[in-house]
């Protein structure tokens, strides 16, 4: 320390109420926690950290964090934000900062008033939020609502009050549903609106808003730019029916629609006041448990309060699973529930620990389930204790109760289906209203028994995936999808199951099955996308103006056939043959909506003169084309899926063991049962598979043996002499052996060379990747092992939709 004679030292940074507390905490080594108040706790966190005392910033923390889990009604958080925000240099890793970020994100924005949370509060709210997987407790729509308005009452109380009126909060919007006025016109001093909001506006995510709302709602008010609301309409696009989530990071659900479950309900227990209460009658002298409507399965975190308007010797809150939990006996002592009891502890089966204090009438208990980590926590009469240690597998899904006896049975029902094969099914209200928006509205205060649907049938996969979009049941959706993917290839799903798709080359897809909106959503969708497609850019093309054509008439649909080769007859030096086409105007006018979405950087010189000749594309086009080809650009686009010929994909007499035979052209192999030699052995492909891409191809079981091998291998030190499978586990590292063991007819082997992974298909069954095939050579062939009387016929991959 340098010695100094100054009776008078300066801290322009410093201001006294911090000062106060560090002079106090100097002396005494401690402080009282009294002595630090929602005035000066920023200030004095902020001079502890300026004169590099630890332990008064630890101490500082711990008053913050108790304070605040003790009156969660009361807290004044957001005004603590605002003030580090506006006032204190914002330094990375500050421990307080960080803190009130992650206490604020977790209040809904709906509940803080105007002019708690500052300009510079918000904005940093939402950077330390934006995109990241923190717990966040506002949708979308109603940050960027918070934050129009908070940016009009900046500029006037007339703006202020014009976005309060048309910028509703998102229940207000399902309350007024299709009712939604819309008004087009702009409002006083939007501009200045518009200027305010910049700061915040780049950490709002509009991908994350509905796009009826971005429409309806947010556009017509001319406070974000035009780009933003573009790129938002774009991904909303891609998404449609995706059922994403409307919040960022990780969000938190209030079970707002949560009752009591009269279908899962102790045979005595009582429910009512509309499933809000439920109450044991007085002679009842055995315990039984009731559990809630919602199904909790998605990732997220919910949140629900239970309030004990009476308790009795043992009464307990938690969660359970459905599947064999007994509501018959307490839920405590099942392996199925997890539960806090009145006495303070937590419980599940035989397991039991000391939690918190005992609680009693009138108690308002909070349960926080995390369905991320899988842990449950409570907050009691305003104390939030932590994650209770040793639940942290709790159930991913809690199902409902038996189905079949729900849906067919009149006796477990309150309203009858009406469905338009006249078939009756049978539903009850609570549920169908918690899980359906559609069925909510449908059943809201009314009385009728039977609601009719005429154009929802009973059963069937298509009614099953137009049934789930009518009633908004998007998990349900995404698991037809699934289902179909795996059993059913029907043309009417391919503008939905674009994957499908584009794994596989519309060259084989028959013109007429495929519609110009379902291509031109496939388009949009794998446009400058690094995802599998496996058909060049010049046969999209192809595809694109025969089917634009089709719509035109026969002879434009003839016409473009006979002058667009396929790619491999543009190999053969065709003649170009400079004719305008039949229609060639109406062609490129159906062409238009397909033509932004090819890149034709990717079609060679030698087959774009087949284009340019048609004249169906724009001038601009062929101009830009002839001076922007990229010849380091692949002619597929995304992740390529090649297509390997049938002539160049044929076993190598060169690699081969001496007990096997190749005929037919090398496309056959076959094991000998020659007596001179082991009637076995291995063989790879002529091919080599070496290129960043996809590589497909199939081999037949065209007669089956003992013992047979299919995959790849590395040239390096491989023994072809030797069966694949007699080979120890070391040597699969070492010789670069790959394969899969089967008994079957058909399979296919798709070779992921960018992720060096390795998938097969057996007989139309698509497994999932090889665990132990992760860091696969560079250079690879296709490989197969056989004993006699084995015979393998290997063959290009050509998947027909």
């Amino acid at each position: 320390m340098k010695e100094s004679y100054e009776t008078k030292i300066s801290f322009p940074k410093i201001n006294s109420a911090g000062m106060e507390i560090i002079l106090k905490y100097v002396y005494t080594g401690s402080i009282k926690k009294e002595y630090l108040t929602k005035d000066n706790i920023i200030e004095a966190f902020y001079a502890a950290d300026y004169f590099q005392l630890p332990d008064l910033q630890d101490f500082i923390i711990k008053v913050i964090k108790n304070s605040l889990e003790k009156n969660h009604s009361e807290n004044y958080l957001p005004e603590l934000l605002s003030k580090f925000a506006g006032e204190i240099p914002l330094l990375e890793d500050n421990i307080l900062l960080n803190l009130l970020v992650e206490m604020v994100a977790n209040i809904s924005l709906n509940t803080i008033e105007f002019g708690r949370l500052s300009i510079a509060g918000l904005q940093y709210l939402l950077s330390c939020t934006y995109e990241k997987e923190t717990l966040f407790a506002t949708s979308e729509y109603e940050a960027f609502r918070y934050c129009a308005i908070l940016a009009a009452k900046q500029v006037s109380n007339d703006a202020f009050k014009t976005l309060m009126e048309r910028l509703p909060t998102l229940e207000q919007i399902k309350q007024l549903g299709n009712s939604v006025q819309v008004e087009n016109n702009l409002f006083t001093d939007h501009q200045k609106v518009a200027k305010e909001l910049e700061p915040l506006v780049e950490f709002i995510d509009f991908r994350l808003i509905q796009g009826q709302v971005l429409v309806d709602i947010i556009e017509p008010l001319k406070i974000v730019p035009d780009k933003i609301i573009l790129n938002a309409y774009r991904y909303n696009t891609k998404l449609i029916n995706s059922g994403k989530n409307y919040t960022r990071g990780v969000p938190i659900s209030s079970c707002s629609n949560c009752v009591w479950d009269e279908l899962a309900c102790g045979s005595n227990l009582i429910i009512e006041d509309n499933g809000k209460v439920v109450y044991a009658p007085n002679w009842l002298n055995s315990y039984e448990s009731v559990r809630a409507n919602t199904i909790l399965e998605n990732k997220g975190v919910f949140e629900w309060d239970i309030i004990f308007e009476k308790t009795c010797t043992s009464i307990c809150v938690g969660v359970c699973a459905s599947e064999n939990f007994n509501y018959e006996e307490h839920a405590k002592d099942q392996p199925t529930g997890w539960v806090l009891g009145r006495g303070g502890h937590c419980a599940n089966f035989q397991n039991r620990i000391t939690y918190c204090p005992p609680f009693d009438d009138g108690t308002k208990v909070t349960v926080h389930l995390d369905m991320n980590k899988k842990t449950c926590a409570f907050t009691v009469d305003g104390t939030k204790y932590p994650e209770v240690s040793g639940w942290n597998n709790l159930p991913s899904k809690l199902y409902p109760v038996d189905l079949e006896l729900l849906i067919n049975n009149p006796k477990y029902s309150d309203i009858e289906i009406l469905c338009k094969d006249e078939k009756k099914l049978y539903g009850y209200r609570i549920i169908l209203a918690a899980r359906s928006k559609v069925f909510d509205e449908l059943l809201y205060n009314k009385i009728e028994k039977q609601i009719s649907f005429s154009t929802i049938n009973s059963y069937n996969m298509i009614e099953a995936y137009n049934a789930a979009n009518y009633f908004q049941l998007l998990i349900l959706r995404d698991f037809i999808i699934k289902t179909i993917k795996k059993f059913f290839k029907p043309p009417e799903f391919l503008s939905k199951l674009v994957e499908i798709i584009q794994r596989n080359s519309i060259y084989f897809i028959e013109i007429g099955r495929l519609s110009i909106k379902a291509l031109q959503y496939l388009l949009f969708c794998t446009y400058e996308k690094e995802i599998p497609f496996a058909t060049p850019e010049y046969e999209v093309f192809r595809y694109s103006a025969i089917l634009a054509a089709k719509q035109v008439s026969n002879d434009a649909y003839n016409s473009v056939i006979k002058h667009l080769p396929t790619l491999e007859q543009t190999e053969n030096s065709i003649q170009v043959e400079n004719k305008i086409i039949v229609d060639h105007q109406k062609i490129a006018k159906e062409l238009e909506p397909l033509i932004e979405y090819i890149d034709f950087r990717r079609i060679k010189k030698a087959q774009f003169d087949f284009i340019e000749q048609l004249k169906i594309i724009p001038a601009e086009i062929i101009q830009h084309n002839s001076e922007s080809i990229d010849l380091n650009l692949k002619n597929i686009r995304g992740i390529p899926i090649y297509r390997i010929k049938e002539s160049e994909l044929y076993w190598d007499e060169s690699a081969r063991g001496s007990g096997l035979i190749i005929e037919n052209n090398g496309k056959v192999v076959r094991a000998s049962r020659s007596s001179s030699i082991s009637p076995m052995g291995s063989v790879r492909a002529k091919v080599i598979l070496e290129n960043n891409g996809i590589y497909e191809w199939d081999v037949i079981i065209e007669k089956e043996c003992t013992r047979y091998s299919v995959g790849v291998c590395d040239s390096e030190k491989f023994n072809y002499g030797v069966f694949a499978g007699d080979q120890p586990n070391a040597v699969l590292d070492s010789y670069g052996l790959y394969l899969i063991n089967f008994g079957t007819t058909k399979i296919t082997v798709h070779l992921d060379m960018n992720k060096r992974t390795c998938v097969f298909t057996i007989d139309g069954t698509m497994y999932s990747e090889v665990s132990t095939c992760n860091n696969l050579s560079s250079k690879l062939y296709p490989v197969a092992s056989l004993y006699y009387p084995g015979r393998f016929r290997i063959q290009s991959h050509q998947k027909r939709i």
